[in-house]
């Protein structure tokens, strides 16, 4: 049985084609970031929910769009001085804290009705567990049940993080939508205008959020330390 080959015209001829094809299909989306993305961009997609805007090259899902557009609003939060989210965070990680650290001790607690083991009877002791181990048998597996009963201290801390969690959830909720309409309700050219008035001179057209929130705060910083300096008008 003979093997067909290709010729090497035949070859140059296909290869590119099919190269390029699947180069194409791997192609990386690039997005804006906030410190890159304008402030007029910003805005518009704060008006329009169109997550797509995003993009800066290639393409990618609208759920990946959003993703991305969070995180820009989280660093605008941040440098405007509004930190919910690093307090959402903190409220997260002591719940996570806590949840492993309940697993952890029923986890001990549940090897101990098996077996004795040393390194789980030290560390429950250091979480302040008393497991008695020289009063016999039946001592011992009371100060299990009792340690059992114990952790259920645990379980109700975390229904009361979670609580708080979900407080905070909709407190970040209200937030947003709050947020959408201050965006909504304070115009892109108001923005440019109200900034140049304070600075003293014009400001770019395509000023990025990240600028656009310095001068905010140098303004802030000069009027709540009272060297904001007056405009004056002549004529």
């Amino acid at each position: 049985m003979e093997t067909s080959l290709a010729s090497p015209k035949q070859t140059k001829k296909w290869w590119p084609a099919k190269f390029s094809a699947i180069k194409s299909s791997y192609i990386t989306p690039v997005f804006f970031k906030y410190n890159t993305i304008t402030l007029k961009l910003f805005l518009d997609i704060a008006q329009t929910n169109d997550y797509k805007k995003i993009l800066v090259s290639g393409d990618a899902s609208v759920d990946v769009c959003e993703e991305h557009w969070e995180k820009i609003v989280e660093q605008h939060n941040y440098h405007s001085g509004n930190y919910d989210h690093l307090n959402y965070l903190s409220h997260v990680l002591a719940y996570l804290n806590l949840f492993r650290k309940y697993n952890t001790v029923r986890e001990n607690l549940t090897l101990l009705l098996l077996v004795i083991d040393m390194p789980a009877i030290e560390y429950l002791r250091k979480e302040g567990y008393s497991i008695v181990m020289n009063k016999g048998q039946e001592a011992y597996e009371k100060s299990i049940a009792a340690a059992f009963n114990k952790s259920n201290n645990l379980n109700s801390k975390l229904k009361q993080k979670m609580n708080q969690i979900n407080t905070f959830n909709e407190a970040l909720i209200a937030s947003r939508r709050a947020f959408n309409q201050n965006e909504e309700g304070t115009g892109f050219e108001e923005r440019i205008a109200t900034i140049s008035y304070h600075l003293h001179f014009a400001i770019d057209q395509d000023i990025t959020l990240a600028l656009y929130n310095q001068y905010v705060k140098k303004i802030n910083k000069e009027n709540s330390n009272g060297t904001g300096k007056e405009r004056h008008h002549h004529g």
